[in-house]
């Protein structure tokens, strides 16, 4: 008791000598001070009282001025205005002007234009570079390999920018990207295959080698002589949207 004692009016002296210092306490931080002082056996309850209405105060007008916020941010016109619509046969709030596809999030990309989008050691690329080369590579898939919405297009490549070019070219058609692991052997990317059926695979030099070796249907094109083949070809071409 005694030492308890002792640290409650240390603070309390705290309180009284360094008060400025505590004046960017947090309305919670302050409270649990009060209560603190509280414990001891002379309290100053008229410092107590106002502290706790200063704290009572201090959090209505925080919590007014993040309901503010909010409604600015979720209400009527809002950029995240929310609605309740049915989902999968309940009523539950959602974005009114949600992004209804990952193909809506790469076209939003382009308003970023020159920034930086993908960094590598040696190799930088822009939204809007970036952009382009989906396009165009969506584009080619489509058109050359008939890849379609629903479709699956399987990656197996360690990480490249050619990896999230592919993941976003089958986004934009709809199709379904498929990653394969780039550290599987011949026999689990065989049943990598199988298990997926792919149109069409694109791979590193590497894990074509391994492709090569399976005797599979399923065309293959690789990042490093395919896809840049296949982007000056189509380059230029418009972004699909399904």
């Amino acid at each position: 008791q005694s030492v308890k004692s002792q640290a409650v009016r240390a603070g309390m002296r705290t309180l009284r000598e360094d008060g400025p210092l505590l004046q960017n306490l947090t309305p919670a931080a302050e409270l649990s001070w009060a209560l603190l002082m509280a414990c001891a056996r002379k309290v100053d309850f008229a410092r107590l009282t106002r502290a706790v209405a200063r704290c009572q105060r201090r959090c209505a007008i925080r919590r007014a001025a993040a309901h503010l916020v909010m409604a600015g941010l979720t209400g009527p016109g809002g950029p995240f205005e929310m609605q309740v619509e049915d989902v999968l046969g309940s009523s539950m709030p959602v974005m009114k002007n949600r992004d209804k596809a990952l193909g809506d999030v790469l076209a939003a990309s382009f308003d970023y234009g020159s920034r930086d989008y993908l960094v590598t050691k040696d190799r930088r690329f822009s939204y809007l570079e970036h952009g382009e080369a989906v396009a165009a590579l969506a584009t080619a898939l489509r058109e050359r390999y008939g890849v379609r919405k629903g479709d699956r297009v399987g990656i197996l490549a360690a990480n490249t920018p050619e990896w999230v070019m592919t993941f976003w070219a089958a986004q934009s058609l709809g199709a379904i990207a498929v990653g394969f692991n780039s550290w599987w052997v011949a026999r689990e990317v065989a049943y990598g295959i199988d298990h997926t059926t792919p149109t069409v695979v694109i791979a590193d030099a590497k894990r074509a080698q391994i492709l090569s070796e399976l005797n599979t249907d399923v065309p293959v094109l690789t990042m490093e002589e395919d896809l840049p083949t296949l982007m000056e070809k189509y380059s230029g071409s418009t972004l699909p949207r399904t």
